[in-house]
């Protein structure tokens, strides 16, 4: 927190973060509702599946209310058990003497995050990329991208594993969505196959993808200088080279990975909820010596015309900084030196005044001469004081080992304190050496002193609900086809989802991702009627938005029925076996699939498509496939997915039976139009 207040630390804002406190509210929601991908944790003591502790940890921040903490920790709620309970465990036993630790440190975590949220000056601006017209995002996915497709790498040390890695990569990609921005995909997914060859080429990978994810973040913060030409990485979508970069990427890979060391605790881990404290204290500095000389060099100002490109130039400024600390500390024992001769001249001189009317005067006389003197002590130490201070620092300021001054409180005893804890400073800065590592500047002598200032000057937006941030992410993917509607607002009017969140606030309605699960989604949407007056619409969309199918199966010269349970009518009713999509399964490999899970079938031939229905149109918003398909044989799966029967019918059979399923229907009617052959 001093480090904060002094102004050496800064935490920046990025796109319409404002605060710490707001972006783990956020990383809560993604875990808590479900309509993002999960948000792992670091260095904070909870798993994205501790739900009951996720939202402790909302309430705390929210209410800035501890008390339900302490409730735990002092022992008045024992029910850790339940607080610590993982979704999709029935029962979750923890050590009870670790979770109280844990809760403490989750406590202080709390407290840090409102403290540095209250305070704006603690905040650096979001920077913005200067993006022309034709100019893309530079995305996570953009880099990561050219580094698996286009990055070459020469050192022949790392030939084998860095080839391996990338071939991991590659197969990785095909199965993620290139709008998914987020990297704990690609750690679930390094995690789940790292038994399919060496530990260490996915170890290497997932290095490669966090050095990807961090050049990304970089982008974002405010005034960050580089090893490398940015400019070079606005191109690379285009002509796949980014020689500055491409260099800076493997030099920085190489000093992360650093042979391997440590790889086994630091890739490839499972998430947890436990936090490895530090106790190597007697390695540190001394944070007192470290305290005492930042309060000594307060505010210091450095120029900022010039960024240097991370380590370059690196020993001259140190050594700047170091100068000026020194001339801050040899003003501070100046001043304490000068105080205390002045202190102990004026003592003196009130110690021979005194002396001598004590010698030549009665006792009354004696009383009075000491309230004299006392009296002296208060014009001169509490009047004066200020002003003789005030005229030494002037005079001070005119020497050229000077450059700032400290007030003292005018006491003999913190004076030598001050003193010797400014030579005992002194004598740190110069026995204490800082181990370090400087790159080799000469590679990178061409783009050394680019400046990179592109700053927002306006203010930072209002935050947005995570369902309009959601739909938003949503409305923005690239061909999407689920927001072609005429009716829709613009583009302009939507304002990146702030129209949305007025709407809401003002007719009391949730707009946008209301919610969504592995199977659907709802978005409620803002349309417009004839009079271009706006109202709110909800539909319902299928999660995986193509790929789902109804099957017209036929054995022989029957069709196949299936009595299902369904949980919306609470009762069975007789249909065509019928799929929802699957992320990177076609509809007629679904075709195959459904009819697999739910008969145990195989298909002979191929499908044949039908054509395609929606459900309700003034509800749904998803087009099905409708595929016809025979079989030779099939077996009853008993209440598998709520199927407790199946029937073959002919077709006056089937076209005589009291079937009120909608597909079932619209199946009917398309097989109907066509002849099968």
């Amino acid at each position: 927190m001093e480090l904060f207040n002094q102004g050496y630390i800064k935490i920046s804002q990025y796109g319409s973060i404002r605060t710490v406190a707001q972006y783990v509210l956020e990383s809560i929601e993604k875990n808590l509702n479900k309509t993002s991908e999960n948000f792992i944790y670091s260095a904070v003591p909870v798993r994205s599946d501790q739900k009951y502790l996720l939202d402790l940890m909302k309430r705390s921040l929210i209410y800035s209310d501890f008390s339900e903490i302490d409730e735990y920790i002092s022992g008045q709620n024992e029910d850790l058990d339940k607080l610590f309970k993982c979704a999709g465990k029935d029962t979750c036993i923890v050590d009870h003497d670790n979770a109280i630790e844990q809760l403490k440190h989750l406590r202080q975590f709390i407290k840090l995050t409102l403290n540095v949220s209250a305070k704006p000056e603690f905040y650096n601006p979001p920077r913005k990329l200067k993006q022309d017209k034709d100019d893309k995002d530079i995305t996570f996915r953009t880099i990561l991208d050219y580094v698996i497709d286009d990055m070459k790498n020469t050192d022949k040390d790392y030939i084998e594993i860095w080839t391996e890695a990338i071939r991991i990569l590659k197969a990785i990609n095909n199965d993620i969505n290139p709008n998914i921005m987020s990297r704990t995909i690609w750690h679930q997914k390094l995690l789940e196959q790292q038994y399919n060859g060496k530990v260490e080429h996915y170890q290497y990978a997932e290095a490669i993808v966090d050095l990807c994810y961090n050049y990304r973040q970089e982008l974002s913060v405010y005034n960050v200088s580089k090893h490398y030409n940015t400019q070079e990485l606005k191109s690379i979508t285009v002509s796949g080279d980014a020689p500055t970069f491409t260099a800076d990427f493997l030099r920085r890979l190489k000093q992360d990975w650093n042979n391997g060391n440590n790889a086994d605790k630091r890739y490839l881990q499972h998430e947890i909820d436990k936090i490895d404290l530090f106790h190597d204290f007697k390695h540190l500095p001394n944070w007192k010596i470290g305290m005492s000389i930042l309060k000594v060099v307060r505010n210091m100002k450095y120029e900022e015309d010039q960024l240097y490109s991370y380590e370059t130039n690196n020993n001259h400024q140190r050594k700047e900084r170091t100068m000026k600390a020194v001339k801050s500390l040899f003003a501070l024992i100046l001043v304490c030196m000068l105080f205390v001769l002045f202190s102990t001249v004026i003592e003196i001189l009130l110690g021979n005044l005194q002396d001598y009317l004590v010698s030549n005067t009665g006792l009354v006389q004696t009383f009075l001469m000491e309230a004299f003197k006392n009296l002296i002590w208060v014009i001169v130490f509490v009047v004066l004081s200020d002003e003789i201070m005030k005229l030494i620092e002037i005079g001070l300021k005119h020497l050229p080992l000077v450059n700032r001054l400290v007030f003292l409180s005018l006491d003999i005893k913190e004076a030598f304190q001050t003193l010797f804890s400014a030579i005992k400073d002194i004598y740190f800065i110069a026995t204490h050496r800082v181990k370090q590592k400087c790159i080799d500047d000469e590679p990178y002598k061409s783009i050394l002193n680019i400046v990179e200032q592109e700053n927002i000057k306006d203010k930072i937006s209002i935050p947005l609900p995570i369902e309009i941030k959601e739909y938003m992410k949503l409305y923005n993917q690239k061909d999407n086809e689920l927001f072609k509607g005429k009716d829709l607002i613009s583009k302009e009017e939507l304002q990146n989802g702030y129209v949305l969140r007025e709407y809401a606030l003002e007719h009391g309605v949730k707009m946008g991702m209301a919610y969504k699960s592995r199977y659907h989604m709802m978005l409620v949407d803002l349309v417009k009627d004839k009079q271009n007056k706006p109202f709110a619409y909800e539909r319902v969309i299928n999660t995986v938005t193509k790929g789902s199918i109804v099957v017209v199966v036929k054995k022989q010269n029957k069709y196949i029925l299936l009595n299902q349970y369904r949980h919306s009518m609470g009762k069975e009713q007789w249909c065509f076996p019928r799929g929802y999509g699957e992320v990177g399964i076609k509809a007629v490999d679904n075709v195959r699939k459904e009819v697999k899970e739910e008969l145990n079938a195989d298909i002979v031939g191929e499908p044949k498509a039908l054509g395609q229905v929606v459900a309700d149109s003034g509800l749904c918003g998803t087009l099905v496939d409708v595929y016809f398909a025979e079989i030779e044989h099939y077996d009853l799966k008993d209440d598998y997915e709520g199927i407790h029967d199946i029937k073959e019918v002919t077709e006056e059979e089937l076209y005589n039976m009291n079937i009120n399923d909608g597909f079932t229907l619209a199946a009917l009617t398309l097989l109907k139009k066509r002849t099968i052959i």
